[in-house]
């Protein structure tokens, strides 16, 4: 449901690629589409930058405290 919303983000953000409908979606398409992504070195640079500093976080446990403090 929110797959567009997160992909139009990815975009903006520099950390992903164009999303391709499931409907239109086949083997060789996703096949190219990350090899695409991975041969594009800002783009590449960019999400593993974000994957590193999302490691450190532990969203669970933070969206619990902010459940129970409500």
């Amino acid at each position: 449901m929110y797959q567009h919303v997160w992909s139009d983000i990815g975009q903006r953000k520099g950390i992903a690629i164009a999303p391709v409908p499931q409907k239109k979606l086949t083997d060789q398409l996703f096949k190219n589409n990350v090899k695409d992504f991975l041969a594009n070195k800002p783009l590449y640079e960019n999400a593993k930058r974000l994957s590193e500093k999302l490691q450190g976080e532990d969203g669970v446990h933070n969206a619990v405290q902010k459940i129970e403090s409500f």
